[in-house]
């Protein structure tokens, strides 16, 4: 029953933040072991990104929910400068690509990233509490980059539903 809902082209829609490459994870891990809560990290210079992520129902009451019912992806990013000396700039790279088909051209309103498609803008993630003018747009992405001074950390929030929401109230 979600399918209809997904209004991007292609199979399927691939999200990215723009995480460090490969080659620079530290790993991934589930908390405690077991529970539904997925930390990713990675080392850039004195930079460390994690990214916690849960899956959660979308206006489904939990007991209830069904493999086709629309969810959303809770994502806390922080990024830490481990220096004890040296200031660091953190970055992020937004982008929206489905699959087989070229990036989207994202833009923000306030803390929603939509898609600018031929029918309209189409919400793809919200980024709740974030600066807006901290967000520069590119070609087909949004950038985001912050200094941090020795020590200091930042977090990002995003939800990123697995449908297209249907309006402001969702």
């Amino acid at each position: 029953k979600d399918t209809t809902r997904k209004n991007w082209p292609g199979s399927g829609l691939c999200l990215r933040f723009g995480f460090p490459g490969p080659d620079r994870r530290g790993g991934r891990e589930l908390a405690e072991g077991y529970l539904p809560v997925l930390r990713t990290w990675w080392q850039e210079g004195p930079l460390l990104y994690e990214q916690w992520t849960v899956l959660d129902a979308l206006n489904v009451p939990l007991e209830s929910v069904r493999v086709d019912d629309p969810s959303v992806l809770l994502v806390r990013i922080r990024i830490v400068n481990t220096s004890d000396q040296v200031p660091a700039t953190a970055s992020l790279t937004l982008t929206s690509e489905p699959f087989d088909h070229p990036g989207e051209r994202l833009v923000m309103h306030g803390d929603i990233v939509s898609a600018v498609t031929p029918e309209g803008a189409r919400v793809r993630l919200v980024l709740p509490g974030a600066d807006a003018n901290a967000w520069a747009a590119g070609d087909a992405e949004l950038r985001w980059t912050r200094k941090l001074g020795p020590g200091e950390s930042h977090t990002l929030h995003a939800m990123v539903p697995s449908v297209t929401l249907a309006g402001e109230a969702e």
